[in-house]
């Protein structure tokens, strides 16, 4: 178990999302402190955070390890009037995000020197975060877990 193919799976996570193109043209970034500052929300912003590794047991032989990403996509509430359309926004591009990794051609992961493959083993979407959306912020978080076998 290593921290680092956590790592690799983020950056991985990170060339997906890039590659799929996603309607709004989002470029998402890794990072390891997750900050959506309201002045830096003027148009949506993703980020790819490496969140947790767990090592369970798959098999009485085998363990497995499943590496857990969140994926951040937020934006500033314009208005009363676009409020409506931000949220709507928000949404279409949680489930585009959602879509991109479960997409069969995602299911399956590499770490860089190709020592480790990692298989979608999950995901999740938090659609907002409460306390930032009575800031005017919407918040939504995706984690997709990845697991590999040791």
């Amino acid at each position: 178990m290593t921290t680092q193919t956590t790592i690799d799976a983020a950056d991985a996570v990170v060339s997906l999302l890039n590659a799929a193109g996603l309607a709004e043209g989002i470029t998402f970034a890794r990072t390891f402190v997750v900050e959506f500052d309201p002045d830096d929300l003027d148009s949506p912003k993703g980020s790819v955070f490496p969140a947790s590794i767990e090592l369970g047991r798959a098999t009485r032989t085998e363990d497995s390890e499943d590496h857990a990403i969140e994926v951040g996509v937020g934006r500033r509430l314009t208005g009363a009037d676009g409020e409506s359309t931000d949220i709507e926004t928000q949404l279409a591009t949680v489930e585009e995000v959602l879509g991109v990794l479960r997409a069969a051609a995602n299911r399956k992961i590499s770490t860089p020197d190709d020592s480790t493959e990692l298989l979608f083993f999950s995901a999740e979407a938090r659609l907002f975060i409460p306390e930032l959306l009575r800031k005017r912020i919407a918040l939504s978080v995706v984690r997709v877990v990845y697991r590999g076998f040791a």
